[in-house]
């Protein structure tokens, strides 16, 4: 199993890699053009490229919310900021949404619904369908490059704890015993 530090930097390894494809590909569509329709894969503006790769980060760091670790203390401090400044703004509908989600990690055991592949495809789903649900325009993708950046970060923590690809040991075991 992987320590904070080995989640932060393989959290980013992969996004980078996938980051730099994604990024020759576009180069590529914009010199002998864009297959149609084909919604954009990295965010474009410096803003939005530091924001996945942000996403990246916390994502990876995500599924050890659930216990008394780094991971939980930078990100619940990450998040007592953000609940901060929506008090001071008045939004107090989403200060009690994000206080409600931030908690629910630590309902679960260790390694428990944090640690599943399909928490990493509906944790960033948000990110997905935000955009969409805003602009009442259901091919707006435009959410897509930050979706993916989190759910690689997310897939990364998985494949470093062994919970990504799980192999059967017990059926391959079963199998040569039974010869």
């Amino acid at each position: 199993m992987a320590n904070f530090r080995k989640h932060a930097i393989w959290g980013m390894i992969p996004y980078a890699g996938f980051f730099g494809v994604a990024a020759g590909m576009t180069v590529g569509w914009d010199v002998w053009g864009r297959p149609e329709p084909f919604p954009p894969l990295i965010a474009s503006t410096p803003q939005g490229i530091a924001l996945s790769f942000a996403l990246a980060f916390f994502g990876a760091l995500w599924p050890d919310t659930d216990i008394k670790s780094k991971s939980q203390q930078l990100i619940y401090r990450l998040f007592f900021l953000l609940d901060l400044l929506l008090l001071i703004e008045k939004f107090y509908f989403y200060s009690a949404l994000l206080g409600l989600f931030v908690m629910l990690p630590l309902l679960g055991k260790h390694r428990g619904w944090t640690h599943s592949r399909l928490t990493m495809f509906l944790l960033p789903a948000p990110l997905l369908i935000a955009p969409m649900y805003l602009d009442q325009a259901p091919a707006n993708l435009v959410g897509l490059p930050y979706y993916l950046a989190a759910m690689i970060g997310y897939g990364t923590h998985l494949h470093l704890d062994g919970r990504l690809i799980r192999k059967h040991k017990k059926r391959i075991a079963h199998r040569t015993n039974s010869k």
